[in-house]
């Protein structure tokens, strides 16, 4: 009799861990189970060297938790997008039918110096491009967003068969257009190029003086107000194949045009301990650095 209630006893025990063992294998709210009836959708740092910033599993027809933010050195981080390029903003709200990648979109960042301008103007403390207030940064042909390996009338962007194409004699733009403006383009509209107007307001509320940074020569702009101060290196310009007068002039885009043919720039130099700052105009296929303002 006892050992017949042992076998009982022993069948009920067995088949209760392996009900409980089934259970478990078919729990569908197991999160560490893959889903399958959905799609993966990967955030993408779309940087070089970036890579994949994470994927997440969606069931079909369900939408995507927006992931933290991601980081990047000198950037912030703006929006996703469903192309690289930032054309088409991906909206959180739309359900995920099929797998798909969206792109960081990213906005250079600057740090804002306050000189005590009549217009309430702030200046960047370095270039477009640059890492640090002595270095060039990237060039630049008037209006145009991309660097590019020389520079010519012929490949510039705004000229063909002898003719402007745009801010020119018939369409009367006197100022680059907001998608013209690489530095708005670079920092999602929150900078700007200056004005030869603000140029000259910079030149106007500063002292001068020819200062050697960390072995590169420039011009230091010191409030007359409040003292503080920007440096703008002495990266000379580039044409066709050449790059002059670095280390000797000290070369920035303005956003105004001047004729059909040329823009603002500031120049600066130092000639026998003596300074020369002004805005003149320059050929637009010409290529200079960009230093940034906001208000």
């Amino acid at each position: 009799m006892k050992n017949i209630k042992f076998l009982i006893g022993l069948f009920l025990m067995t088949f209760i861990a392996v009900s409980c063992d089934n259970k478990n294998n078919d729990d569908s709210n197991n999160p560490s189970d893959p889903i399958t009836d959905g799609y993966t959708v990967s955030f993408d740092l779309n940087y070089e060297n970036g890579g994949v910033y994470k994927t997440i599993e969606v069931e079909k027809n369900k939408t995507v938790t927006k992931p933290e933010n991601p980081t990047r050195s000198g950037f912030e981080f703006y929006k996703w997008y469903t192309d690289k390029t930032g054309e088409n903003e991906f909206d959180f709200s739309t359900p995920i039918v099929a797998d798909i990648t969206l792109y960081a979109q990213w906005a250079e960042k600057f740090e804002a110096v306050d000189l005590g301008l009549s217009s309430g103007l702030k200046w960047a403390t370095y270039n477009v491009g640059a890492k640090s207030p002595e270095d060039y940064g990237n060039y630049y042909a008037w209006g145009e967003t991309e660097t590019k390996s020389s520079y010519f009338l012929e490949n510039y962007s705004f000229y063909s068969n002898g003719n402007y194409s745009k801010y020119n004699n018939e369409d009367k733009l006197e100022n680059l257009l907001p998608e013209d403006d690489v530095a708005m383009l670079r920092t999602k509209e929150k900078w700007f190029i200056p004005s030869n107007e603000q140029i000259n307001e910079l030149i106007g509320g500063c002292d001068l003086s020819w200062k050697l940074k960390n072995d590169k020569y420039g011009i230091k702009f010191t409030s007359k107000v409040n003292g503080n101060s920007i440096f703008i290196p002495a990266s000379g310009y580039r044409y066709e194949n050449t790059r002059d007068k670095v280390d000797s002039w000290v070369c920035i885009w303005s956003s105004t045009l001047n004729d059909e043919s040329s823009a603002y720039r500031l120049f600066a130099s130092q000639y026998e301990d003596e300074i020369t700052c002004y805005t003149i105009n320059m050929g637009r296929s010409s290529a200079m650095p960009i230093r940034p303002v906001c208000y």
